[in-house]
């Protein structure tokens, strides 16, 4: 599924109506490589020699336009240079797959839970039953695994460099981080592949919030339903809410929010947080404009279980009617301060 692009309206419109976050101290890194060497990183090729993960800039020239970093000099991708397995449009193309683990990284460090974040540029079939990359996060040394997510579900086939976060508790203590690529099939693996870059793990900053994941246009708009943070982050001062841009007028949304991302598509969108871990918010009428608004008392969460800390990050969604379906806003992520 392709995601559409913010219009550049919907961006303006976030920057007049969003207010003042409170600001702490810069964010704390635990761990970061730009993947100008695998420094530490271990490569296991499984299926097709000569296919396998590197920190490189091949190929330099990639057909979908995309440089092959995104910071200089390289980054992390799987391929063997050209390609990930050849055209093979009847069957006969290579049959690639490998995986890459970083070494092991202490979360319990810093005291406080963090965020794992990296850059992906994908040119190859998307969707998860072809062409598969997957983030899996486990315990240093194996075992159990905290993640095992695909991740181009999310990713549209333009190429383009996009951000992915996911939320790491200080309680795993020391973790591997593995991405593993598997063509699955051998149809259509003439893409140059998955292109991995600036990944870092760092205790967020307090009072900060960012977008997590990109919407689907509205059938009824033709355009992105927008969240964003109004107010402030502070817990103290219990000011924070939610607005909508862009959602369709003189209907209804609801917003919730949750500890855990997720990329599900439900009805005619792909909702960003985990229900296991979510809590529904009030609803909303979305008015004349479009523009839904959501007070929120962070002092009388849903559930105990929903309550919102200093220091804590929690992801926010919106669903609204959208025709004869339903639809997704775009979600975001937000760590509050005191």
């Amino acid at each position: 599924m392709n995601h559409p692009k913010l219009a550049p309206v919907s961006l303006a419109a976030a920057a007049a109506i969003a207010t003042t976050l409170c600001t702490t101290a810069s964010a704390q890194s635990l761990y970061s490589t730009d993947f100008a060497s695998l420094d530490g990183w271990t490569v296991q090729t499984t299926c097709t020699p000569g296919y396998e993960w590197a920190a490189d800039a091949t190929p330099f020239t990639r057909a979908c336009g995309a440089p092959a970093f995104r910071s200089p000099p390289a980054s992390l991708n799987f391929n063997n240079g050209v390609d990930i397995g050849g055209p093979g449009f009847h069957g006969g193309a290579a049959v690639a797959c490998g995986s890459v683990t970083s070494p092991p990284i202490d979360l319990a460090s810093a005291g406080a839970d963090s965020i794992l974040t990296f850059w992906v540029s994908l040119e190859m079939e998307i969707g998860c039953q072809w062409d598969a990359l997957r983030l899996i996060v486990r315990p240093a040394g194996g075992g159990g695994e905290y993640y095992n997510a695909c991740l181009n579900v999310q990713l549209s086939t333009d190429c383009d460099w996009q951000r992915f976060d996911f939320p790491l508790q200080a309680a795993w203590g020391d973790v591997e981080i593995t991405f593993d690529f598997h063509a699955l099939d051998d149809w259509v693996n003439d893409g140059s592949g998955p292109f991995i870059d600036d990944l870092s793990i760092e205790v967020p900053t307090c009072g900060n919030w960012s977008k997590h994941c990109e919407g689907v246009a509205s059938t009824a708009t033709g355009t992105n339903a927008v969240l964003i943070v109004t107010g402030s982050t502070s817990i103290a001062s219990n000011e924070f809410g939610l607005a909508g841009i862009d959602f369709p007028n003189n209907t209804f949304a609801a917003a919730f929010y949750g500890a855990l991302p997720d990329a599900l598509v439900v009805g005619d969108g792909i909702r960003c947080i985990a229900a296991a871990s979510s809590y529904r918010l009030s609803i909303a009428p979305t008015r004349d404009f479009g523009r839904p608004e959501w007070p929120v008392d962070l002092t009388a969460p849903p559930m105990p279980s929903g309550q919102v800390m200093a220091g804590s990050t929690w992801y926010y969604q919106a669903i609204y009617r959208d025709g004869p379906s339903f639809q997704f806003s775009d979600a975001i992520r937000v760590t509050f301060c005191e």
